[in-house]
């Protein structure tokens, strides 16, 4: 007779890494929820993903990518060991896609029945809340990058251009050419690489070339600190630019965080030509959602982050 351990069922599995402290009471709850919209029936390809899911989520990511566990242990899955009995494997990457898409609990993309689950065709489970804002972000962004600058692009940009940014500067030329042809700029690098320097000068920008009224500009981050220094930053140079660009004078630096920025909005509307969102890569993927649906069409878009940044603590 073997003396090897009983394997687990994947919801008894589940249960042991909630008990050992590698999964929450939400990740155990979604799956079991997931399992009653498969009728009640135990199946633990679906068990396993609908938790694995729910924990990425909690750990800040919007999937779980199933071909980087596929074939694995939980244990790995969940990055921590587990006791031999609980430490089940998890379904090869064929046989646990079949399984998902044959059940009612997941959806594919474009599905006109909401599901609680989303399978993409790159092997990828999201939970539908996060599925949906991913697209509408993807989607607001695109048109933001695509969209014509607009029939009120001032003629004498090239002046302002020249005024705020030297000949040398050709990653800042290029951040001001893409502030002037469409509605979205990306500025991304480390720590003390002058994002915010730049971000200024694309303010003064907007404003010396009467794309953006200077009360109709807001700044944003997410958190009340990352507000407090982006503000301040920004203020400091505001003396020196309205030297380069006298219209700069009118302008006062005054930052929120995202979360006041919505309040205000739902109170009464933004009325913004512009907004400068800062530390984005703090920004979750919900929260960023939100915020695009609230800004308006026609205003611009000017996006400060590090792309290597680790997430918030």
């Amino acid at each position: 007779m073997s003396t090897e351990p009983a394997r687990q069922s994947g919801v008894a599995a589940l249960e042991a890494a909630r008990n050992e402290g590698l999964l929450d009471a939400i990740d155990l709850a979604f799956a079991r929820l997931m399992l009653e919209f498969n009728g009640g029936h135990s199946d633990d390809a679906l068990a396993l993903a609908a938790a694995l899911a729910s924990a990425r989520v909690r750990a800040g990511h919007v999937c779980l990518d199933l071909a980087a566990c596929a074939g694995g242990r939980l244990a790995q899955a969940l990055g921590e060991p587990l006791p031999a009995d609980a430490d089940i494997g998890l379904p090869d990457l064929a046989s646990w896609n079949e399984a998902l898409r044959s059940s009612p609990a997941v959806g594919a993309p474009g599905c006109p029945t909401p599901r609680p689950l989303v399978l993409d065709d790159a092997n990828q489970v999201y939970l539908q809340r996060h599925w949906s804002d991913e697209c509408m972000v993807a989607k607001r962004l695109l048109a933001l990058g695509t969209a014509p600058p607009g029939a009120n692009e001032a003629a004498s940009a090239s002046s302002v251009v020249e005024a705020l940014f030297g000949q040398e500067e050709e990653a800042a030329r290029r951040a001001a050419h893409a502030t002037l042809s469409c509605r979205l700029c990306i500025v991304t690098g480390g720590p003390g690489t002058g994002k915010t320097t730049l971000a200024a000068r694309l303010i003064a920008l907007l404003i010396g070339t009467g794309l953006a009224r200077p009360g109709r500009i807001a700044l944003a981050a997410p958190t009340g600190k990352a507000a407090t220094r982006l503000q301040e930053a920004v203020a400091r140079q505001m003396s020196a630019l309205a030297e380069r660009v006298p219209a700069v004078a009118g302008y006062r630096a005054d930052a929120s965080t995202i979360h006041r920025l919505l309040f205000r909005a739902r109170r009464a509307g933004l009325k913004l030509d512009a907004l400068v969102l800062d530390e984005a890569s703090m920004v979750d993927v919900s929260l960023m959602a939100q915020l695009l649906a609230t800004l308006p069409q026609e205003a611009r878009l000017i996006v400060l982050g590090d792309a290597n940044q680790l997430a918030s603590v």
